[in-house]
């Protein structure tokens, strides 16, 4: 089996950079730092700053206040959001509830820079950034020995960090695909010697990848936990798939263990029960499995340590072109790759639909799916189905993109460019499909039209827009949510709550499971609400 992340969680990473870090935040945010605004850079990055200089300068004095200003005049809060692990299950928006600790100024629980990630993975995709003691018991990880993730100064190093050294691994510096070695390449050349002990793990040559990474793994075999009576299984089985950098995983977690102060650290077992640890306490890193009490214990070892860069296997299973990385990761991972001519982000084409026999052109345009029938031919179309009737695939078509249903490839790529922007919040590229001439009415597949997206985006430049184009505050998905109930329950913020409701949307509704709004109001614990019902 392939040593590589899966294709659900590949595809999630692909999507999570496609629509959450957009060329245009890239540009817009490199504007301000070329200019030497940081907190510009942030704004159009969409992380919030919650300090000030001066305030950090009285809390934790003017050392600390200068230290964390030099680190701010090269923040890359887009290159960060880049990095941002995924929250799993297929989902690309970031991992939520978390705290990425960037700097500390002190011992590990002194005052620190760390980037604080969105409550929920539903909710709106903006990022705080903090100053302050991040305790052992948050749930936050560090990225303190992985600067390359975040710091101007560092970002050219990723190449070796991520097991390269002239050229990254299973790449030629202008981003072609080098030949994997057949043979143990030596040391001379790192990439080759880390596709090298990748080649080995994906033949299940487990001992000697170990042995040459400097590893030791203490294999234990216990019953599944789920089913006693079964055979043993491997509790460290984990291990053959996942997707390491061997060739620096020992000293990357040492460098981390020697800034930490600790020597045991936790990453996911991919199975029931116990995570797996990493010790470093011997000096050589002993891969195991936690026993009752370190369960829960252990610091959390970081994404960018314990796995593979993801863009290494996304432009090798091309769902990333190389162009298309975040600039700083492509002029590192492939410093010799030609300028690429400026494409644009989306292209809204026409699409052929088989309808009554004849091929028929169909495109939005205009905010509607346009094609050759009348809208008075789309009524007596809707009455027909109604009565039990065939419908024709121009039809279909137009009634799919309006409920979640089944598209043509194209029309599908289309809605999966809409929400993906909705969803990450990026509304000035919601605007230019707009702009474009979608059709508005189009509904994702737990059929949530734009407005149940509106809490993710700026409501001050688009809900007007959306209601003057027809679509409806009352309408509701599939769980019967209106875009109201589901800004209340997925974390939007108080102005966009006032909006729908000075907009006419009503607070007396419920979901399918008979759950009002003003009892998600308390399950939620949205104080900041009361309003809606006081």
């Amino acid at each position: 089996m392939e040593a590589s992340f899966g294709s659900e969680s590949l595809s999630a990473w692909a999507r999570g950079r496609r629509f959450g870090v957009p060329p245009s935040m890239v540009s817009a945010a490199a504007s301000r730092r070329a200019a030497g605004d940081w907190h510009g850079a942030c704004v159009a990055a969409r992380v919030d700053v919650h300090f000030s200089l001066a305030g950090v300068a009285r809390d934790f004095g003017a050392e600390v206040a200068a230290l964390l200003q030099e680190d701010l005049a090269f923040f890359v809060p887009d290159l960060a959001r880049w990095h941002l692990p995924r929250s799993g299950g297929g989902s690309d928006t970031a991992q939520p509830n978390c705290k990425i600790v960037l700097a500390s100024y002190g011992d590990r629980v002194g005052p620190s820079l760390y980037l604080r990630t969105p409550g929920s993975a539903e909710g709106p995709q903006r990022f705080r950034l903090e100053v302050g003691s991040v305790a052992d018991s948050d749930h936050s990880w560090s990225w303190a020995t992985s600067r390359y993730l975040w710091d101007s100064r560092q970002a050219p190093t990723l190449r070796v960090r991520c097991g390269g050294g002239e050229r990254a691994p299973y790449f030629n510096t202008d981003g072609t695909l080098a030949a994997l070695p057949t043979a143990d390449p030596g040391h001379s050349d790192p990439a080759a010697r880390t596709e090298w002990l990748t080649v080995l793990q994906e033949r299940g040559e487990f001992g000697e990848v170990f042995a040459a990474a400097g590893l030791r793994v203490e294999k234990q075999v216990a019953q599944h936990p789920r089913w006693p009576q079964s055979s043993e299984w491997d509790s460290l089985g984990l291990l053959r798939t996942w997707p390491f950098v061997f060739t620096t995983f020992a000293d990357e977690v040492r460098r981390l263990a020697a800034w930490d102060g600790r020597e045991v650290f936790s990453f996911p077992s991919g199975y029931y029960g116990r995570p797996n640890l990493v010790d470093v306490s011997s000096g050589v890193p002993v891969l195991r499995r936690a026993n009752g009490q370190e369960t829960g214990q252990a610091a959390k070892l970081p994404h960018s340590i314990s796995c593979r860069l993801p863009d290494l296997d996304l432009v090798r299973a091309g769902l990333l072109k190389a162009h298309e990385l975040h600039p700083l990761v492509r002029e590192s991972l492939f410093p010799d790759l030609p300028a690429a001519e400026t494409q644009p982000r989306y292209e809204i084409t026409p699409v052929r639909v088989r309808c009554r026999g004849e091929w028929h052109v169909v495109e939005p345009r205009d905010g509607v799916l346009s094609g050759p029938h009348a809208e008075q031919e789309h009524r007596r179309e809707q009455a027909l189905q109604a009565l039990g009737g065939a419908a024709s695939g121009c039809y279909v078509v137009r009634t799919a993109w309006a409920n979640g249903g089944k598209l043509p490839k194209q029309l599908r790529a289309l809605r999966k460019e809409i929400f993906g922007r909705a969803r990450h919040g990026d509304t000035g590229g919601l605007i230019e499909l707009l702009d474009a001439g979608i059709d508005v009415r189009v509904r994702d597949s737990g059929k949530r039209g734009l407005l149940h997206y509106i809490h993710l985006l700026d409501h001050d430049l688009l809900l007007r827009r959306l209601l003057d184009m027809g679509l409806d505050l009352e309408a509701v998905d599939h769980a019967q949510r209106t875009p109201l109930y589901t800004a209340v329950s997925d974390g939007g913020s108080a102005a966009v709550v006032r909006a729908l409701l000075e907009a006419g949307a009503r607070p007396d509704v419920m979901d399918e499971h008979k759950i009002s709004l003003a009892q998600r109001l308390e399950r939620n614990a949205r104080g900041d609400l009361r309003f809606l019902f006081g």
